[in-house]
């Protein structure tokens, strides 16, 4: 719904959302938000995780734990794992 204001001797239109749509914009931005800082906390903390594991011998007994699984956790942990292993050596 578009209103039309005259402000100073010019026409001026505003968009008028409605407070209940309005907030409810808002406040879907705001879980976007969390949820991706939520994301990408959870991201550091897989990396981290897997950054411990730093000898051939334990990267390779990981790889091979997860060599059937081809969801998108074992790949992001397998692009980890692989990481590790050319790093270290």
């Amino acid at each position: 719904m578009t209103k039309t204001h005259i402000n100073q001797g010019r026409h001026t239109a505003s968009h008028s959302l409605g407070p209940s749509i309005a907030s409810g914009f808002i406040a879907t931005q705001v879980a976007s938000f969390k949820s991706g800082r939520s994301d990408r906390r959870a991201t550091r903390t897989f990396r981290r995780e897997l950054n411990t594991y730093t000898s051939p011998a334990q990267i390779d007994d990981l790889l091979a734990m997860i060599s059937h699984q081809d969801d998108a956790d074992s790949m992001a942990m397998r692009r980890v794992l692989v990481s590790n292993l050319h790093h270290r050596r």
